[in-house]
């Protein structure tokens, strides 16, 4: 079991960040808390100091230099009751309607995590309010919360299960035998078969099943932890409730309560025997847990939930349909100064991951209320159609029946058609059937011209649509054009020098193309703007500025040629400029073979330090071996030495007893 944080410090804890009801619903990532145990009088007497930071107001903290920040963060001195009203309550929410919850303490051992999650209170039993952790909280929530929907018949049941040394236990069944196995069927999820399910009616009964499981989980004392928990522990919550009066309305969610056993260092605990080999099972569960919240945060395709039954087991907690929360708990001291960063960085990798939280309803039964919810709606559109026609009518009536009956026309709405065929207003006159008739033609007459200008709106709508892509065809035709005739005039310019007869007839060939795209462009360019000339003069504007660039184009292209026909007169470049041109080539040849030598007897050089690197960090790890081999065997020379020195205390005592 974890220390509690009992001990008084000058330090004031931090308010946490108040996260808002509607993002705590609604947040499908991991919420992280860090939470900070006091100082414990062991650490005092050994002088040790505080080494976190907390920043006022904000959830952050920092230790040495560096900064993490998270969902929530409660200094040493923090309440359990803020702890549950920030983090858990809002969770416990979500169960009630309908979706999966987690909460998991992690942290090296001795950091508190027990005494936060509550197994501490329920061992005691007669702790304060104060000292009740998240499980005692949960449990009064919830029947108190079932009490607050009588409307829901619902159900409760418990199971409560350790994983010591990768075997499972059934803590509320401790004397079952054999050890249980994981299964997992399509309807049901992941489950453990054989796993007692205690069915409860009062949170009493709920916390006698976590008194009587917490009595049966292993402990054990090591140096730095009386009561170390040597298991990993889940307490579930199971709750189905179902509507009285609409039977369809069903729905279940389960609460995971898990209390990881605290990662821990042999050299710290002075652990040996059977305490060394369950921190070993212990530390290859937290480092397959690790290894599952890297491969979630990088997005990777296989993520290692089977690597160990931990792992399986909150595979929907991690990734999955669940809405979860991680408590890391830490100490402050400055010994534990390396075990408190890495879980920081621990907790700061499991806020990336990703959950999938659903409402967890039988899917035939979701199909029922969806199609009762459709069909309400559809009563509902159809009265309201109902309504506006007989408006519509009353709002013929009063038109025809004058100012006094318009005034009238608000306390009484005819039912039927006949109600407002005859209408008699104040005078006494009467509106004729035919003339009511009348009104009637026309309003049709009237709706069935505004469907045609309306149809005529989008026709219009969708020609101005075609040539505004039209347009950008030509837009994008010209750039190309331009572009290449940019290009092929850098290469006239190049070959102006040296240009023969086989060059000047493939240029020649290469413009007479553009030629042609430009011809065929500038048709496309006088039908878009026919077209655009009527449907609007804009367009036809646009339109005849594109012909224009396509003449100007044309007369580039034909001064381009003309060019090209005087480079074909002028004479070859005489023998020694070449001559130069390739003196000069042939010497930055052999500059960059002199080079490339060099680079290669460098990259020899490279490679050889590297072996030799290579060569001087196996020698180190043999060394290092080599040495921990020599501790080795000097410890149990010195164990044989204590044994000969008690075996020798031991033939001794045997001969006086022989003498006597």
């Amino acid at each position: 079991m974890d220390n509690s944080p009992s001990s008084p410090q000058s330090q004031q804890w931090i308010i946490p960040r108040r996260t808002p009801p509607t993002a705590a619903r609604m947040g499908e990532t991991v919420r992280v808390a860090v939470r900070a145990r006091p100082l414990v009088p062991r650490e005092l007497e050994d002088g040790s100091q505080a080494c976190l930071r907390f920043a006022p107001g904000q959830p952050q903290v920092s230790l040495g230099d560096k900064s993490f920040t998270f969902d929530y963060v409660f200094a040493p001195l923090c309440r359990q009751s803020a702890v549950y009203d920030q983090c858990v309550s809002p969770l416990l929410d979500s169960v009630f309607r309908g979706i999966n919850a987690t909460v998991l303490a992690y942290g090296q051992t001795g950091s508190g995590k027990t005494y936060t999650m509550g197994t501490f209170s329920a061992e005691m039993g007669d702790c304060t309010e104060e000292q009740l952790g998240i499980i005692p909280r949960v449990i009064t929530d919830l029947f108190d919360g079932i009490a607050q929907r009588p409307q829901y018949e619902s159900r409760v049941s418990v199971s409560f299960l350790e994983i010591y040394n990768e075997l499972i236990r059934d803590l509320l069944n401790p004397h079952s035998g054999e050890p249980l196995g994981i299964r997992e069927e399509p309807g049901r999820g992941i489950y453990i078969q054989g796993l007692t399910e205690q069915e409860v009616v009062s949170a009493q009964q709920i916390s006698r099943c976590l008194a009587d499981g917490a009595d049966s989980r292993v402990v054990g004392q090591t140096a730095m932890n009386e009561r170390s928990s040597r298991s990993h522990a889940i307490f579930t919550v199971h709750l189905s409730m179902q509507h009285r009066d609409v039977p369809e309305d069903a729905l279940s969610a389960k609460f995971h309560l898990v209390d990881l056993a605290g990662s821990e260092r042999a050299k710290k605990t002075q652990a040996e025997g059977e305490r060394f080999r369950e921190g070993i099972n212990i530390n290859m569960g937290l480092s397959c847990l690790g290894n599952v919240i890297s491969a979630l945060c990088r997005h990777s395709s296989h993520v290692p939930y089977r690597d160990s039954k931990l792992t399986r087991l909150l595979q929907d907690s991690l990734g999955g349909n669940s809405r979860t929360l991680m408590i890391a708990c830490v100490s402050p001291a400055d010994t534990n100064f390396e075990e408190t960063l890495n879980t920081l960085r621990y907790a700061d990798r499991a806020r990336q991951i990703k959950n999938k939280p659903v409402v967890n309803r039988d899917p035939q039964q979701a199909e029922i209320l969806r199609l009762r919810e459709t069909v309400r709606l559809l009563k509902s559109r159809l009265n309201q159609d109902e309504v506006a026609e007989i408006e519509q009518q009353v709002s013929a009536e009063t038109l025809l029946g004058g100012p006094e009956a318009a005034a009238g026309a608000g306390t009484a709405l005819p039912a039927t058609l006949s109600s407002v065929k005859c209408s008699v207003c104040a005078s006494g006159s009467v509106v004729s059937a035919a003339e009511y008739q009348k009104v009637c033609d026309r309003c049709r007459q009237l709706s069935s011209e505004n469907k045609d200008l309306t149809e005529q709106a989008g026709k219009a709508v969708d020609q101005a649509t075609q040539l505004y892509m039209s347009m950008t065809v030509l837009e994008h035709v010209q750039d190309v054009m331009l572009s290449r005739l940019e290009k092929w005039k850098a290469q006239l310019a190049a070959l102006s020098g040296s240009c023969d007869q086989l060059a000047l007839k493939y240029v020649q060939r290469m413009v007479q193309t553009v030629l042609t795209a430009a011809a065929v462009s500038a048709t496309a360019g006088v039908d878009a703007a026919s077209c655009s000339t009527n449907a609007s003069a804009p367009t036809a504007a646009v339109a005849m500025e594109c012909d224009e660039e396509m003449e100007r184009l044309k007369s580039q292209m034909s001064d381009t040629m003309n060019a090209i026909a005087r480079l074909s007169h002028n004479p070859r470049q005489d023998e020694a400029r070449y001559e130069a041109q390739i003196k000069e080539l042939e010497e930055r040849i052999n500059k960059l073979e002199a080079e490339r030598t060099e680079l290669l007897r460098q990259a020899n050089d490279a490679r050889q330090a590297e072996v030799r690197k290579a060569k001087l960090r196996e020698l180190e790890a043999k060394l290092a071996d080599a040495r921990r081999e020599l501790t080795d065997y000097n410890r149990m020379k010195r164990e044989k030495e204590k044994r000969d020195l008690e075996m020798g205390r031991l033939k001794e005592d045997m001969q006086k007893l022989k003498q006597t």
